[in-house]
């Protein structure tokens, strides 16, 4: 499947889900217009990992040899508070912060380098279902992403003194806004909003970087290349955590 077909197919469910996401929230909205913010606890906190799947960074075409990993590591922090009940359903507003790390075994002049990202994302958390088990979320996020590809040296060196040595060799950053979408699942007591409990959540970020190239002021060497390809979404991540 070429790019353009695979973007176009992505699109589309992407822009549906967005609008029914969308829906949803006006819908619950309106609902809880009349409503208080009810019992239980007013925020929720949520600290996640888990792994983070770029196909569009492990296609990346450097001119060193070698390639990225296509899975990495995703950690993130939310917070978000309860601002509207209606019946079951609680709509959250709140953001989220978080990280990603993809190694390589493209060499650069010391190490191989390791593509890293940060995002904060001001989000909305639709929340429904009332068994007290489980609650589930439709999560909605827009914000911004930076994304970096770098070399990280940690030698360590013996002698009469031992230290490690740390340095880093940027080789490349861009900024894009960006968003996501996603659902998460709450369990147990974090479910009945009591307190603290496992949780899971899968999302679909998307962002569009440009291209990817050797661009460090004083270049040591030529790793990427004038153009290594086009950086965009969608990463697929699926976290888990404990929420609060």
């Amino acid at each position: 499947m070429s790019r353009k077909t695979l973007s176009e197919t992505l699109f589309r469910p992407a822009a549906l889900l967005i609008a029914a996401g969308s829906a949803g929230l006006w819908s619950a909205l309106a609902v809880a217009q009349d409503q208080d913010i009810g019992e239980g606890r007013r925020a929720r906190f949520a600290i996640t990992a888990g792994l983070g799947g770029w196909d569009d960074l492990h296609e990346l075409r450097p001119q060193s040899p070698g390639q990225f990993d296509g899975v990495g590591f995703v950690i993130d922090f939310a917070a978000h508070w309860r601002m509207k009940q209606g019946g079951s359903n609680d709509l959250l507003l709140g953001f989220d912060v978080g990280g990603f790390s993809h190694d390589s075994n493209v060499f650069h002049v010391r190490e191989d380098v390791t593509s890293r990202g940060l995002y904060l994302t001001p989000s909305v958390k639709w929340q429904f279902g009332s068994s007290g088990r489980l609650r589930h979320s439709l999560d909605v996020g827009v914000g911004y992403y930076l994304v970096d590809i770098t070399e990280v040296d940690t030698s360590r060196y013996y002698g009469y003194y031992c230290c490690y040595w740390y340095s880093e060799e940027q080789l490349w950053e861009d900024t894009s806004l960006g968003g996501y979408i996603g659902a998460t699942f709450d369990f147990g007591r974090a479910a009945r909003r009591e307190g603290g409990g496992f949780t899971m959540g899968v999302r679909i970020h998307w962002l569009d970087l440009g291209t990817v190239r050797d661009e460090q002021r004083f270049r040591s060497a030529d790793t990427l290349g004038p153009n290594a390809g086009r950086l965009r979404g969608p990463i697929y991540s699926v976290q888990f955590g404990y929420a609060f």
